[in-house]
């Protein structure tokens, strides 16, 4: 991920400042304007395989133009376009593990993780990482004259069909499993929010990174449209915020002028809800600083599911999904207030733990 992060950043950065025009009707969201500067914004984080497939394979030493290719084949868009058609069948109906499939390979299904491939990071790193070893075998086991169009051409075809065949359905399987872990968490009388929140909390960044928090995002919609608010999401809104405190943390206390000029754009981004800057670039890599942040996320999560804050609409990132707190026929203002006490509270928390954690390592150069 270290050679995409400025400019991950900078895309975390024009995607909150466009949240923050239409949010406040300072540009609106069907404008040219707009439109042109969110495909900047969201185009990068939307063919981030096709980035991966570059990094990644010049990483694991593979042809990096195949990784790339592979990284397209993730995005592009007739496969992307099939969810929104009919489904042909279904496969284990009735479980929790239930997913739809839109086309089949020689009459195997090919199925999709709930957010498909685009902006996933694993998959294609995964791809990458076992098609260099085919890449490699290919090559040392061809003959001179065939292997340079050979070799490409078999690692596309293998490498393309194990991503949508393996990957997608193990995505499924795995989301499945947490959407009844999650249901069954929250459901235990009195403690259910309070653990599901902290649980939530200390673990979405994780789930995020592995695209695997789409298996508790339709647990929230369906909340909304059934009871009138949400009470899972909420554990997870101080979460950018802990990351944030974190790498401010990192901040005040490096003499690495590389690393801080990385983190103050990510710091930035962060507040606006896009954390894939500090994870990747920051605070992940030097791991400390992601605990952290997790354990702060946890912290705050517990008490924003104690207090009982809901979330009554889907909206912003950062910031911008404060107003979604807003009770506008009962409660008023209170699921607001609790969840910024959260958010204060994950964000003083990370940086206090980071502060200490860093300034020991600085001490001990």
């Amino acid at each position: 991920m270290a050679p995409t992060v400025t400019v991950m950043g900078a895309s975390g950065i024009i995607k909150g400042v466009l949240t923050m025009l239409t949010f406040f009707h300072i540009l609106d969201a069907s404008s040219g304007a707009y439109m042109i500067w969110y495909t900047v914004a969201d185009g990068f984080f939307y063919f981030l395989p096709i980035i991966l497939g570059y990094t990644a394979a010049k990483k694991f030493k593979m042809n990096e133009f195949t990784g790339m290719a592979l990284g397209i084949a993730l995005c592009y868009p007739t496969m992307v376009a099939l969810k929104g058609g009919e489904a042909l069948g279904t496969i284990l109906t009735g479980t929790a593990f239930e997913m739809s499939f839109y086309t089949t390979f020689f009459g195997i299904p090919v199925i999709f993780p709930a957010s498909g491939y685009t902006s996933s990071v694993i998959p294609i790193v995964l791809c990458c990482l076992i098609g260099s070893k085919l890449e490699k075998w290919l090559n040392n086991h061809l003959s001179d004259m065939i292997k340079n169009f050979i070799t490409p051409v078999c690692v596309l075809l293998i490498m393309s069909t194990l991503t949508y065949l393996i990957i997608g359905p193990v995505s499924g399987i795995i989301c499945g499993v947490l959407t009844l872990v999650f249901e069954t968490l929250f459901n235990i009388p009195v403690i259910g929010a309070t653990l599901g929140c902290a649980l939530v909390g200390a673990f979405w960044q994780v789930l995020v990174i592995f695209g695997f928090h789409w298996s508790i995002i339709p647990l929230s919609y369906i909340n909304i449209a059934n009871l009138g608010y949400d009470f899972i999401m909420p554990g997870t809104f101080a979460t950018p915020f802990a990351q944030a405190g974190a790498v401010l943390a990192i901040i005040l206390t490096t003499r690495d002028q590389k690393l801080k000029k990385i983190s103050i754009p990510a710091f930035i981004s962060c507040i606006f809800g896009i954390t894939e800057p500090v994870i990747y670039g920051v605070n992940l890599p030097k791991k400390k600083p992601f605990a952290a942040a997790c354990v702060a996320s946890c912290i705050a999560g517990a008490l924003v599911g104690a207090l009982g804050a809901k979330r009554y609409i889907p909206g912003g990132l950062g910031l911008f999904g404060l107003p979604g707190y807003i009770d506008a026929n009962g409660a008023g203002l209170y699921s607001m207030w609790v969840i910024l006490a959260g958010t204060i509270l994950a964000f003083v928390l990370a940086l206090a733990i980071t502060f200490v954690l860093c300034k020991r390592e600085e001490a001990a150069k």
